[in-house]
């Protein structure tokens, strides 16, 4: 099972993808004259050079995959990485914003015009940081859901069933932390949460499917184990060995485990409905509004309630002034 998942965290595309931040060597040159000269709002701005750099000597090394089997996998992990580095330079308030778009697109037709085979889009889409971040999280899972071997592979197979349950809710978490954080003024698209056909949230239900890893083989290996060990229990002393209650899945576990899937879809439901719709910031509105009438209602009624035991103060006070008898000397 180790095995199995360290492979899960090298598969190939990932190992590409920590590389395109790794410190580059001397020997590995990129001659990006040919590209500043060609395209002018590159050369005129010193601050995007260093990006237009690392870009040409990063789209060298996707290069070498443009005949592979997963070529469109080693397109997109060096996208994701581009945009992340578009959001860091559009960081920095020292940059020019606009020498970015000016640039780089005009770079990336360059590099793809010398690639006379299998093509690499890049759209420049202004893509909020957090969507950038869910995106590659997104595009992770579904490698490993492809390695895996898919649902099938996966209900027949005790160690990628439990390596997928685990990788699911990892990868779950992260989406969804991503997706809270977007700033309600964002404008969405759908194609921001579509990776490809099969990689998208728009199909949720196919995408996270709920696999509970119960297998019969495992209630055998159980029973005779169990038998194993009546075996050696020493005759002599007549010693009975504990009969050992054998694990089910009962139905209640199996309510308790939908329920809580249900919880987590609920909340990306909410999620969406907030953030994604009109509905949410009207929802808030009234909200807010409502607590605004409680709060001074309470005030009011507050207030009522103090003028009323003060008076019935003053009236206790005069009533035992009244009745106080005088006894003389």
């Amino acid at each position: 099972m180790e095995q199995l998942e360290e492979g899960l965290t090298n598969l190939p595309e990932f190992v590409f993808y920590g590389k395109l931040d790794d410190d580059y060597d001397k020997h590995e040159p990129a001659y990006i004259d040919d590209y500043l000269n060609q395209c002018y709002d590159c050369s005129s701005k010193d601050s995007i050079k260093k990006y237009v750099l690392e870009m040409v000597r990063n789209y060298n090394r996707y290069s070498e995959y443009i005949n592979h089997n997963s070529q469109m996998k080693y397109c997109r992990f060096l996208k994701h990485w581009l945009f992340r580095k578009k959001y860091s330079f559009k960081l920095n308030p020292r940059n020019d914003h606009n020498a970015w778009d000016r640039c780089i697109p005009c770079v990336w037709g360059k590099l793809e015009q010398k690639n006379s085979q299998s093509k690499c889009d890049f759209d420049n889409e202004n893509y909020p940081n957090a969507i950038v971040s869910m995106r590659i999280y997104l595009d992770e899972y579904c490698s490993i859901m492809e390695q895996l071997g898919g649902k099938n592979e996966i209900i027949s197979n005790k160690e990628k069933c439990l390596i997928y349950n685990k990788k699911k809710h990892y990868y779950m978490n992260y989406i969804l932390q991503m997706i809270s954080s977007i700033s309600n003024d964002t404008t969405f698209k759908k194609k921001y949460f579509t990776i490809h056909d099969n990689c998208s949230l728009n199909k949720i239900d196919t995408l996270f499917p709920e696999i509970p890893c119960t297998f019969e083989g495992a209630t055998r290996v159980d029973a005779s184990e169990e038998s194993s060990y009546m075996q050696t229990c020493p005759q002599q002393e007549q010693v009975e060995c504990p009969p050992t209650e054998e694990l089910t899945v009962t139905e209640s576990t199996m309510e308790s485990f939908s329920c809580s899937s249900t919880q987590i879809f609920f909340v990306i439901g909410i999620t969406f409905l907030f953030t994604l719709t009109p509905f949410g910031s009207w929802l808030h509105n009234r909200l807010k509004k409502r607590s605004i009438v409680l709060d001074n209602l309470s005030d009011e009624i507050t207030e009522e309630l103090l003028e009323g035991n003060s008076n019935s103060t003053d009236q206790i006070d005069e009533s035992i002034r009244r009745y106080i008898s005088y006894e003389p000397f």
